[in-house]
């Protein structure tokens, strides 16, 4: 009977560790779409390494580590603010930063973020479509939020460009928003 037992179990063993033909996890389809390409391929999921790049060049700009975000700036880097004032090259970006934040105590906190790229793209490149909360401080009295969403195309850990959109955010967010930052005073 113990034979019988330890033979049965090896055959389910066996069984159950035999591999399929599905791929772990499962490739998905190139899914979206770009009306300004003829032969667009859709877009696929890209690398975590991109977006935790996207972090560190946030976390510089928060702690005003200038030399940080020129490191990590391409030499042609082409910013598109929300103002329309394109910004061009390391060096027109460095200047524009320290002049924007020698006047203003702005902070952005990363909510969300993720890299996507084309199916045929092998390189390390992706865009990083992130989300921040951005908070800037006038004075005690008077602070102003809003909601930033980015689009940024690194290659080779290198920003080459980047997109930024703000939405202001509405009442009922920016209660949540004192709410949370409250309880976390408290912790």
């Amino acid at each position: 009977m113990k034979k019988l037992f330890i033979v049965g179990s090896a055959v389910l063993m066996m069984a159950a560790c035999t591999e399929t033909s599905e791929p772990c996890p499962p490739e998905r389809a190139p899914v979206g779409y770009n009306v300004l390409a003829e032969d667009f391929p859709g877009t696929v999921i890209g690398n975590n390494e991109t977006v935790n790049q996207w972090r560190q060049y946030l976390e510089y700009h928060n702690e005003r580590n200038f030399d940080g975000i020129e490191s990590m700036d391409a030499d042609s880097i082409r910013i598109y603010p929300p103002n329309g004032e394109l910004v061009v090259g390391k060096k027109a970006h460095r200047e524009q930063l320290e002049k924007w934040l020698a006047n203003e105590d702005v902070r952005w906190k990363p909510v969300w973020g993720t890299s996507i790229k084309s199916p045929n793209d092998t390189s390390d490149g992706a865009f990083v479509i992130a989300v921040s909360d951005l908070t800037t401080v006038h004075s005690e009295d008077s602070i102003a939020r809003m909601n930033n969403m980015f689009t940024a195309w690194i290659q080779g850990g290198k920003i080459w460009a980047f997109w930024i959109y703000d939405r202001k955010f509405a009442a009922d967010e920016l209660q949540m928003i004192e709410s949370a930052e409250a309880a976390e005073a408290q912790e």
